[in-house]
């Protein structure tokens, strides 16, 4: 620095922090990983955790990341270790059935079972079986459909709306077997005129 020339900060050094400066880096590094920056505990994430935030956090990161990683890592082991020794029937999967956060909400797996159940598209054991509880053997192998329903086979066909031709055809069908009885009645009625008149 030339004579007479003096350097000063205006402050703490983390007054020369941009705002944001250091969130950018953050979000672009967990951006490039697939993994949401609340779960790591990095500061882009946290302000503006909650915990819901974090609980939907950790199912995106399962289900948008880890799945598809293992996806691909279950396909190169197949083929690296079953195909290359002639296996050609198995194959290597990973297991999920015990992470929570793969698994479908409590709450909307027991409204689908009695959704299914009330609109008669499962049995009442197959709904106990849905939300995990055992067959009822007395009562669980029924449907329930409402008395204001009409069950009608599916084989059934439903008859077709009538033209417009067809519905004139009946009309004067109608018509011409109204003239019919009319005749009939008029030469009854005729025929006991006469006989009262002998």
């Amino acid at each position: 620095m030339p004579p007479g020339v003096e350097a000063t900060y205006p402050g703490l050094l983390e007054d020369l922090d941009w705002p944001g400066l250091s969130g950018m880096s953050e979000a672009r590094v967990c951006a490039v990983l697939g993994t949401p920056a609340v779960l790591v505990g990095l500061r882009v994430g946290l302000e503006q955790s909650t915990y819901a935030n974090y609980s939907e956090a950790r199912k995106a990161f399962f289900q948008g990341t880890l799945v598809g990683l293992w996806n691909a890592l279950d396909d190169a082991l197949t083929m690296g270790l079953l195909r290359q020794e002639g296996d050609t029937e198995n194959e290597v999967r990973f297991n999920t059935d015990d992470i929570p956060e793969l698994q479908e909400d409590a709450t909307a797996r027991s409204t689908r079972a009695t959704q299914g159940f009330q609109g008669s598209l499962i049995t009442r054991n197959e709904g106990r079986a849905i939300i995990g509880e055992p067959p009822d053997p007395i009562n669980g192998d029924v449907y329930i459909v409402p008395m204001s329903m009409v069950e009608i086979p599916a084989t059934q066909a439903r008859k077709p709306e009538p033209t417009e031709a067809e519905m004139e055809a009946e009309r004067a069908a109608e018509a011409k077997a109204e003239a019919e009885l009319e005749a009939e009645r008029a030469a009854a009625a005729a025929g006991e005129t006469v006989g009262a008149q002998a």
